[in-house]
């Protein structure tokens, strides 16, 4: 335990390569980076006068400037505590398209605070509502 051979802290703490639980400035600095440089790509192939369907795709997904924070640096997750988690902690995430939210995340949350604060009869009766507007 005391002698040549003790432990070391990686060794002790799990894991040698921790992610940390947030974001650094400097990775949120090179986050921005990579989207603006997509953007430009997109902007560039449509300047070109290409058609094609993956364009039409992109040219609907926001530009960096208009995206919130939180949805540069955080993704759904629906087995987070909030719902969301960091953008480095999802696998090869520099090389997917993570721009949008599926279609009813935003339901998700709503309807998790609807039931902590009313009960599950409002929340069942929300649900079916909203299930029939989308």
């Amino acid at each position: 335990m005391f002698g040549p051979f003790r432990a070391s802290r990686p060794s002790l703490g799990g894991l040698l390569w921790k992610t940390p639980w947030k974001l650094s400035v400097t990775r949120k600095a090179n986050q921005r980076k990579r989207l603006k440089r997509v953007d430009a790509v997109i902007e560039t192939v449509r300047a070109s006068g290409v058609k094609c369907e993956a364009l039409t795709k992109a040219l609907e997904l926001p530009k960096e400037h208009e995206m919130p924070a939180k949805d540069k640096y955080t993704v759904f997750s629906p087995h987070e505590r909030g719902y969301r988690k960091g953008i480095h902690k999802v696998p090869k995430f520099t090389r997917l398209t993570l721009r949008t939210n599926p279609k009813g995340s935003e339901i998700v949350l709503v309807l998790q605070l609807l039931y902590n604060m009313s009960g599950k009869l409002c929340t069942k009766i929300l649900y079916k509502s909203v299930k029939k507007s989308l």
